[in-house]
């Protein structure tokens, strides 16, 4: 029972603690080791440190123009440290495993340059992803589409939700048709993606342009 409880996915509060400093120490490595896995806690972890040393820096009478822009900056690190946070369940969303990616395929039978042909699998759902590079009159742009084949009772997917991989901001959120399809054009760059199950998050990982 002890080694399911070292090996469970953090919560929130286990981050944060494990941020201050504060988190017992039956549980460090486990919530260290998840956190590394993750890039959005880790990013979260080395916001909470930069703010905690902005306002811990500089106690002189005379406070410098540059001690002023360090603080000016404390609001926008922790609302961004706060928005990154709430998606820290999102984090451990249900993750589907790459099972086809066309760059990885020998040069004869290799999408054209500028398209990347992606296909996941997990216990609730099929996604195949294409990516198509410098389309319209954008030539940072790609064209984003998809289809979801949902297995066995799940339910459908309402959603796919594209996010900032830094931040965890959201940058758009698709809407899923009946036959599993959505399409998009955006920014060429990296994203994360995840498709809503009615509440449950299905992750999409190592998405580019």
């Amino acid at each position: 029972m002890e080694n399911n409880a070292m090996n469970q996915d953090p919560t929130s509060d286990e981050v944060l603690a494990f941020a201050a400093g504060e988190l017992l120490d039956d549980r460090m490595a486990a919530v260290a080791a998840w956190v590394d896995a993750n890039p959005r806690a880790a990013q979260f972890v080395r916001d909470f440190h930069r703010v905690a040393e902005l306002t811990r820096s500089d106690d002189s009478t005379a406070v410098p123009r540059g001690v002023t822009r360090k603080a000016m900056a404390i609001p926008r690190a922790l609302a961004r440290a706060a928005t990154i946070a709430s998606w820290l369940e999102d984090l451990k969303a249900a993750v589907a495993h790459l099972t086809f990616d066309s760059r990885l395929q020998p040069l004869a039978i290799r999408s054209g340059a500028d398209t990347r042909h992606l296909t996941f699998e997990s216990e609730m759902i099929s996604a195949d992803l294409s990516l198509t590079c410098h389309v319209g009159d954008g030539e940072h742009s790609i064209a984003l589409s998809g289809q979801i084949e949902v297995s066995g009772d799940a339910l459908a997917a309402c959603r796919v939700s594209l996010r900032d991989p830094e931040s965890g901001n959201e940058i758009k959120s698709l809407p899923v048709g009946e036959t599993g399809y959505f399409s998009s054009t955006l920014a060429e760059g990296p994203m994360e993606v995840l498709v809503d199950m009615g509440g449950v998050w299905i992750h999409l990982p190592g998405v580019s342009s």
